[in-house]
């Protein structure tokens, strides 16, 4: 129980000291000189380049991540879609529900007449960004792969979006924030498991390998072929990892994990009670409370 109330103590201190950041920086870019025209040129993750001939009004966003992104940035009275998956910051559960990610609903985006559309590789599907250009509406897609894609990805919608000295400021502050993370010492090994049934681990190739490897653990499932790989019981007792996390959003509790898979008693992980159920939202998902992901894993990781 102490252990716990601790965590939740320092964890809600990070949670204060990410938004802060983020709050901080977004309401600068309203001083911000907009000028009701300009073309704007960039190059998206395909290498396409979008021309706009003058600054989106009506931005329809088919990620959370890139949803948090433009919030982050001062953009979101610009939003005007977003998917049923955009659940943060509260502001944008108020915009139009576009449908999901795999199966946006193409009627509803016409509807709101966007001037930009922006949609991310992995999780949206080229069928949507084809039926998007067929019907002439302007999309930008990203792929922001790991943190510093993320912090590419926000300069990139602070052009598009006319946020660029925002968008600046919140990445030279967030980049701050990571490069005073300095692991010490040996990488302790850590195991994030996205399923149990089956049992599936985050890769090394994964976004989630990417935060284990800046919050200063090594990715016990590194070595393993694929992205998600899928484990055997005697393949996870042979990783033995110092630390196993799990998404919050599977419903998990120790005594539920003891009961299903007796033999975890044998984990390094268990017999140091270095088991953690995080917040999936913000561990996954490629935005900018990845900082926040990083900061707690590290912290999680600092512990003896």
């Amino acid at each position: 129980m102490i252990r716990a109330h601790t965590m939740n103590i320092q964890v809600r201190a990070i949670v204060r000291a990410v938004a802060f950041l983020i709050l901080a920086v977004a309401p600068s870019c309203t001083r911000e000189q907009r000028p009701e025209s300009g073309t704007i040129r960039i190059v998206d993750a395909l290498q396409h380049e979008l021309v706009l001939d003058t600054i989106p009004r009506r931005i329809v966003s088919l990620t959370p991540a890139v949803t948090e992104a433009l919030f982050a940035i001062g953009a979101g009275e610009q939003v005007v879609g977003v998917t049923r998956f955009c659940n943060y910051p509260p502001e944008a559960e108020g915009r139009t529900i576009v449908g999901d990610m795999l199966n946006p609903n193409l009627e509803v985006i016409v509807s709101l007449r966007p001037d930009l559309v922006v949609v991310s590789m992995e999780g949206n599907r080229k069928e949507t960004f084809l039926q998007l250009r067929e019907v002439n509406i302007p999309v930008f897609v990203t792929n922001p792969r790991d943190i510093s894609g993320v912090m590419d990805m926000l300069l990139d919608l602070g052009i598009l979006t006319h946020r660029r000295t925002a968008a600046e400021q919140l990445v030279d502050s967030l980049r701050r924030v990571v490069s005073e993370i300095q692991p010490t010492g040996s990488r302790p090994g850590v195991l994030m498991l996205v399923s149990i049934q089956p049992l599936m681990a985050a890769g090394g190739n994964t976004f989630l390998g990417k935060v284990i490897i800046a919050a200063g653990g090594k990715n016990a499932a590194e070595e393993l072929p694929g992205s998600y790989p899928t484990l055997n019981r005697e393949g996870l007792l042979e990783l033995n990892p110092d630390v196993i996390l799990f998404p919050k959003d599977l419903g998990l509790t120790r005594q539920r994990l003891q009961e299903e898979f007796p033999e975890w008693v044998q984990l390094a992980a268990f017999q140091t009670n270095h088991i953690y159920f995080v917040n999936s939202d913000i561990f996954q998902r490629p935005g900018p409370r990845i900082v926040q992901a990083v900061m707690e894993l590290h912290d999680i990781l600092k512990r003896d």
